[in-house]
């Protein structure tokens, strides 16, 4: 099916259509990484990017959405596309019409080597974190919990689709870093006290740790918990009391009852 033209405008009708191939493509990591772009769905992740600070390439707008939507977007590059065209570009089951390709901004998600230093004050570490709903949830409550920036150890992409939404576009909003763990060993300590959501001998229950200004709380893998290296790294491990028989928590309800302890050991600061 050929594109066409609607009211001067081109409607885009064809699946294999290079820019819906393009955007597509930008699904997979190593292409987003390669393109230094990814994609929002939804009108409020698209105003989320804008209000962060990100730079909108252009947006997919479906036929159906445009008279709801494309006075909002009139200062932005707009292609409109057929609603079939548009399944294409979106895995929700209710999309609202919109698909954002916005530019990464590599200052705000920064890959950690040897002799850089995370220049912002590190709160968190999540060490293996592989399921992208829980990545997105953890990182919905570390920025309401006040966290400035976030280390990312063999974790998930933060702006894969359903990181991003699942974090409500708090992903944007945070200053993130990935690193090596040999890294993270190395340059951490430093830092402040790495402190391990975990069960050991020397653990601590939650609302009776008392947790100090720089520490940095670091949340394991969801199955495996935290990786060896890093763990012998913490200098100190908090338990979360439950009711007997209960093995553990998911990870993102397990840091968000921490980050909220720490959050409130420090006076709610704004």
């Amino acid at each position: 099916m050929n594109d066409e033209n609607r009211d001067g405008r081109l409607l885009i009708k064809s699946r294999q259509n290079a820019r819906i191939l393009e955007a597509a493509r930008l699904d997979e990591p190593k292409h987003r990484r390669a393109a230094g772009l990814f994609l929002v769905d939804g009108i409020k992740l698209f105003r989320e990017a804008l209000s962060s600070g990100y730079r909108v390439k252009h947006v997919f707008l479906a036929k159906s959405a445009a008279s709801k939507y494309e006075n909002e977007l009139r200062d932005t590059d707009v292609y409109l596309v057929s609603d079939c065209v548009f399944e294409k570009l979106t895995d929700e089951r209710a999309p609202e019409g919109v698909v954002g390709v916005v530019y990464a901004d590599r200052e705000k998600y920064k890959t950690l080597a040897d002799g850089d230093t995370a220049n912002k004050k590190i709160d968190l570490v999540l060490d293996g974190i592989q399921n992208p709903e829980n990545l997105g949830a953890i990182l919905r409550s570390a920025n309401a919990f006040g966290a400035e920036g976030v280390l990312l150890l063999d974790t998930a992409d933060p702006f894969g689709r359903k990181a991003l939404r699942a974090s409500m576009g708090a992903a944007m909003r945070l200053r993130l870093f990935r690193a090596e763990r040999e890294w993270a060993c190395r340059n951490l300590s430093g830092s402040g006290r790495l402190v391990a959501a975990a069960l050991d001998d020397r653990s601590v229950t939650l609302g009776e740790f008392d947790f100090a200004t720089d520490d940095i709380v670091v949340i394991g893998n969801e199955g495996h918990g935290i990786s060896p290296e890093i763990f012998s790294a913490c200098g100190a491990s908090v338990k979360i009391p439950m009711r007997r028989g209960q093995e553990s928590l998911n990870a993102a309800v397990a840091s968000s009852l921490i980050l909220w302890e720490r959050y409130k050991s420090r006076g709610f600061p704004e």
